[in-house]
C-alpha cells in the first residue's frame, strides 16, 4: 500500500494542548501524541471513549488532495488494512474501560454488495492481522462464534481478543430521511450499521444514563404496574431514529460534508460510555460534531482531520452545537429525575395495595372486616438510591396497617409477622422500596404519628392508586376511623383497604381517562412534616 501520511505543522491545532481538532493525519497518531504531549501515559491509555466513521475508501470524495485520503486510489484490501492500522493506534491509546463505536455502510463494487460494516468488526477483531500458522505456515480460518483462528492444517489456535477489539453489538442508525435516490439491486438507503466494540470486559456502559424518560413509550397498562419500568425510563431499542443534519445546519450553510453526523447520535453514545472530564476521540473528526457535542457536554475531546477546510470550519461547528445544547438537552437529566418522583411515587401507593392483598391471600381470608384492617398509612421518606446498602431501593418507606381498636393482640402478631414475610417476598420485594411494616390499633399508630398532625396527607379510595380523591387531617382520618365500618365501606373496594399518603399523585391513566389528550400532565406532590413539600409535574 502507498505511504500517504501528512506531516502536521506545529500550528495547526485549534489550540497549542493536547485536545482539540488537529489538521494532522491519523495514521502517525502514536507518533504524533509522543511529540506533541511526551508526558501523556499512552502505554495506560488515557481516551475512553472513540466515535468515528471511516473514509468510504474512493467510494467518496471528500474534497481535499486524493493522494493524502485514506483509502482513495487504493484496493479494498489495502483499504482495510490501514484500517486495521489506525484501529490498531486508537486501541493503544485508549485506557482499558474504553469502547470504539464505528458508524458505516455497505457499499456497491462491481455490482456487488460489500460488506464494509462487517469486514471492519473482522479487521477490529484482528487487529495483529494473522493469516498464517506461527507452527506451519498453514492458513488460519476464522471460527465465527468465538473470533479464534484456527490452523487448516496442525490445529494451532489463536485467539486475538486479548490485544484486539470485542464486538459488543451492532445498532442500527435509522437516518429517517435520506438521499431520495436508489440504484438496480438496492432500495432506498436510509440506515447505517454502528458497531461498538470494547477493548477488554471491564468496559463503561451506563444504561441507565440513555434511558428515555417518557411515559407515552410505556405499555398502556403501566399507570397500574409501576414496579415493572425502570424509575429512569426506557431503555432504548437497538434501532436509533435519528434525521441527518441538514447540509450546512452547523455554519453559515456554505460548508457541504459528504457524511455529517447528528449531535444526538454522539451525545447518547458519550453519555453511555463516558462521564464529564473524560476524553473523548474521533480519527476521522471531518468538521467536528463529535468533538464539539464531548466538549458541550464537558468532556476533553480530540479529533484528526486532514481537510483544511473542515478544520477551519470547527470554531463555528462548536460554537452552534454548543448553542443548541445548553437548550436542549439540560432535561435529560431533569427529566429522567421527575420520572423517577413518578415511578416511585406509583410504587409506593401501589406497594400499599399489594401488601394488604398478599396478606389477605397468605391468610386465606376474602374479608378486610375478617382481619380488621381499615387503611395503610404510608409515609415516604425520600428518594434515594445512592445508599449501597439498599440494593436497588429507590425509596424508603414506612408502612402502618391501621386495624380496627378491637382486633386482639394475637390477631395483631399473626398480621405483624405475616406482613414482614410478604414485604420479603413476590411482587413486594420487587417494588425497589426499603419498607419497614408495622400493624397495630388505629388509637395506637395514631398516637405514634403526632408529627403529621399539621401535614395534609391524600386519601386514595376505591382501589385508584394513580389519583388522590382528598386532602385529609390527621386529627379529620383519627376522627373518621372512629366509625370503621362506615370508613370501609365508603372508601374500600374489592376488599382493597384506603390509602393515606404523604405523596399525592396526580396521574392521567392512558387506558380509563379516554377523556384526557396524550399530552395530559401527571403531577407528584411530597409533603413532610419538617421539610418543604415539593411538587414534580411530567408533561
Amino acid at each position: 500500500m502507498r505511504q500517504k501520511t501528512q506531516q502536521t505543522e506545529e500550528g495547526t491545532a485549534t489550540n497549542q494542548s493536547l485536545f482539540g481538532l488537529h489538521h494532522h493525519d491519523t495514521r502517525s497518531l502514536l507518533s504524533y501524541l509522543q511529540h506533541r504531549a511526551p508526558e501523556t501515559a499512552i502505554a495506560d491509555g488515557f481516551v475512553d471513549v472513540t466515535i468515528t466513521s471511516p473514509p468510504y475508501s474512493d467510494q467518496k470524495d471528500y474534497g481535499y488532495d486524493e493522494d493524502l485520503q485514506v483509502g482513495f486510489g487504493d484496493s479494498y484490501e489495502e483499504y482495510l488494512e490501514g484500517l486495521r492500522d489506525i484501529f490498531r493506534q486508537t486501541y493503544a491509546v485508549t485506557r482499558d474501560t474504553g469502547t470504539l463505536w464505528v458508524v458505516a455502510n455497505t457499499v456497491k463494487r462491481d455490482g456487488r454488495t460489500v460488506q464494509l460494516p462487517f469486514d471492519i468488526a473482522d479487521v477490529c477483531e484482528n487487529l495483529e492481522g494473522k493469516t498464517a500458522c506461527d507452527e506451519c505456515g498453514q492458513f488460519l480460518r476464522s471460527k465465527r462464534e468465538s473470533a479464534a483462528l484456527v490452523c487448516t492444517n496442525c490445529g494451532w489456535t489463536y485467539d486475538p481478543r486479548p490485544e484486539s477489539w470485542v464486538l459488543q453489538d451492532v445498532v442500527i442508525w435509522d437516518k429517517v430521511r435520506a438521499r431520495p435516490w436508489s440504484s438496480k439491486g438496492s432500495m432506498r438507503n436510509i440506515f447505517e450499521y454502528i458497531l461498538c466494540f470494547s477493548k477488554t470486559d471491564d468496559f463503561v456502559f451506563d444504561l441507565d444514563s440513555i434511558r428515555l424518560a417518557d411515559p407515552s413509550k410505556f405499555k398502556e397498562w403501566w399507570v397500574d404496574y409501576p414496579h415493572r419500568y425502570n424509575p429512569h425510563g426506557k431503555l432504548p431499542d437497538n434501532i436509533w431514529q435519528m434525521v441527518t443534519p441538514s447540509q450546512g445546519a452547523y455554519g453559515d450553510g456554505t460548508l457541504d460534508h459528504p457524511a455529517p453526523f447528528p449531535p444526538q447520535l454522539v451525545e447518547r453514545i458519550t453519555r453511555l460510555t463516558s462521564s464529564e472530564g473524560d476524553v473523548v476521540f474521533d480519527p476521522f473528526a471531518g468538521t467536528g460534531t463529535v468533538l464539539a457535542q464531548a466538549e458541550a457536554m464537558n468532556r476533553s475531546a480530540l479529533g484528526f482531520e486532514l481537510s483544511e477546510e473542515y478544520v477551519d470550519a470547527y470554531p463555528t461547528v462548536r460554537r452552534s452545537i454548543a448553542e443548541k445544547f445548553s437548550e436542549t438537552t439540560s432535561s435529560i437529566e431533569a427529566e429522567q429525575m421527575k420520572l423517577k418522583e413518578l415511578i416511585c411515587g406509583l410504587r409506593e401507593v401501589r406497594y400499599a395495595r399489594e401488601l394488604v392483598r398478599m396478606t389477605r391471600q397468605e391468610l386465606d381470608s376474602e374479608s378486610l372486616d375478617e382481619l380488621g384492617i381499615n387503611s395503610v398509612m404510608q409515609f415516604s421518606r425520600g428518594l434515594d438510591d445512592s445508599n449501597p446498602t439498599l440494593d436497588r431501593h429507590y425509596v424508603e418507606d414506612d408502612y402502618y396497617v391501621v386495624l380496627d381498636d378491637g382486633v386482639t393482640d394475637q390477631a395483631v402478631d399473626t398480621l405483624q409477622s405475616m406482613l414482614k414475610t410478604v414485604s420479603q417476598s413476590s411482587p413486594c420485594s420487587t417494588f425497589g422500596i426499603d419498607a419497614t411494616v408495622y400493624a397495630g390499633p388505629a388509637s395506637a399508630l395514631l398516637s405514634d404519628l403526632s408529627e403529621w398532625s399539621g401535614t395534609p396527607l391524600y386519601l386514595y379510595n376505591d382501589d385508584t392508586q394513580y389519583r388522590y380523591a382528598k386532602e385529609y387531617s390527621l386529627s379529620e382520618i383519627a376522627l373518621a376511623l372512629d366509625s370503621p365500618s362506615e370508613w370501609r365501606a365508603e372508601n374500600a373496594h374489592r376488599q382493597h383497604p384506603p390509602i393515606i399518603s404523604n405523596v399525592g399523585l396526580q396521574v392521567s391513566h392512558p387506558k380509563k381517562d379516554t377523556t384526557l389528550s396524550e399530552s395530559a400532565e401527571h403531577h407528584v406532590t411530597r409533603r413532610y412534616p419538617e421539610r418543604e413539600s415539593s411538587t414534580v409535574t411530567l408533561d
